[in-house]
């Protein structure tokens, strides 16, 4: 269970907290707590963070909560690496698609020979074959978009709407999700409550997005 890979590290909203006898992590999107405090070099939490935590308390077992659904999601090919995994931007030049020289009485700039003045390597040269991991996708060559998705229904008919690459995130990282929508997320109309859930070793809280337009 790795409850920091599950927020978005590069939100500067990012924060590892602890609080009483809780350590947790937040992205300002989304919320998470565990009992488990073998990091207690985290800093203190922040007033909000204190009084969001006091506000959700984890779910009551009585209540009925929704397992991690099935479903698929179309992956968007990275758009740093062009869907090959791999680090495009040119070596030679850093990615600027020129190398400037001086003399002794200028300056000047020519076009890249190893990337041809684009600023990216080709995908069948032997750069390429030496390039380095993408970072953005991790060498997966695609990344979930950051849109809403639709993810289930519970016996009310209630709809289920998360933000897919938190939900992937998710998935990733936590065992045993069980999902506790509002009660008053309504078929048609949705009201944008916080979304409470269960993981093994801790709860969390899941601030609203906008539904999809189409399901």
């Amino acid at each position: 269970m790795n409850i920091e890979k599950v927020c978005d590290q590069s939100q500067p909203q990012f924060r590892l907290f602890r609080h009483k006898e809780m350590v947790g992590a937040t992205d300002g999107r989304i919320i998470l707590v565990t009992n488990k405090s073998e990091n207690s070099d985290y800093e203190q939490a922040s007033e909000p963070i204190k009084e969001f935590l006091e506000k959700f308390a984890e779910p009551s077992e009585v209540n009925h909560g929704l397992p991690m659904p099935r479903f698929t999601q179309e992956k968007d090919p990275c758009l740093e690496c062009l869907g090959t995994g791999k680090t495009l931007v040119c070596p030679e030049c850093e990615g600027s698609g020129n190398l400037t020289f001086s003399t002794s009485h200028n300056e000047y700039e020519v076009d890249c020979d190893t990337c041809n003045g684009a600023g990216r390597i080709q995908m069948k040269s032997a750069e390429f074959e030496k390039a380095e991991v993408c970072e953005a996708c991790g060498g997966k060559g695609s990344t979930f978009p950051e849109t809403p998705v639709l993810l289930a229904k519970n016996e009310a008919g209630n709809r289920l709407c998360l933000n897919s690459a938190i939900l992937h995130r998710m998935k990733e990282n936590l065992e045993n999700i069980l999902f506790y929508p509002s009660q008053n997320m309504q078929e048609e109309n949705f009201s944008y409550s916080p979304v409470e859930f269960t993981f093994n070793g801790g709860w969390g809280v899941i601030m609203p997005v906008m539904p999809p337009q189409e399901v």
